[in-house]
């Protein structure tokens, strides 16, 4: 967990260095929005591992944090995320996270092991292309 921790750390310093013209947000939205998605993901750890369901097959993988990815897809309602996590073969996998402002409050909502594709997709076809 220490990683992602100084991930966090680490993309605070990138966004600042190397700023995004994509995105509309300041850097401390940025910095908010990634410290949102480190607390959610260690809330819903035990003893490092993160467990994630498939909502679709119901199979559970647990699964261990090692990186945050720095860039954030803004579909205006919603924020698409994601992280560099370890299965338990070892193998990298990437889990995107769905997320939402309430207010000053990042919401961070589903969780998609491998469905880059299809989760970018659908937030297209709903809200258009990211900002």
């Amino acid at each position: 967990m220490h990683t992602l921790i100084k991930s966090a750390v680490l993309l605070s310093t990138l966004v600042f260095v190397f700023p995004t013209t994509a995105l509309a947000m300041t850097l401390d939205d940025k910095v908010r929005i990634q410290s949102a998605l480190v607390s959610h993901i260690e809330t819903h750890s035990t003893n490092g591992q993160y467990k994630y369901v498939d909502t679709e097959s119901g199979t559970e993988s647990l699964l261990y944090p090692t990186n945050l990815h720095p860039k954030i897809l803004d579909f205006g309602k919603l924020l698409l995320l994601c992280a560099d996590f370890i299965d338990g073969a070892g193998v990298t996998v990437e889990v995107d996270f769905i997320a939402s402002m309430q207010g000053n409050e990042v919401v961070i909502g589903g969780a998609y092991l491998d469905k880059r594709k299809a989760v970018v997709k659908r937030l297209i076809s709903e809200f258009g292309k990211p900002k």
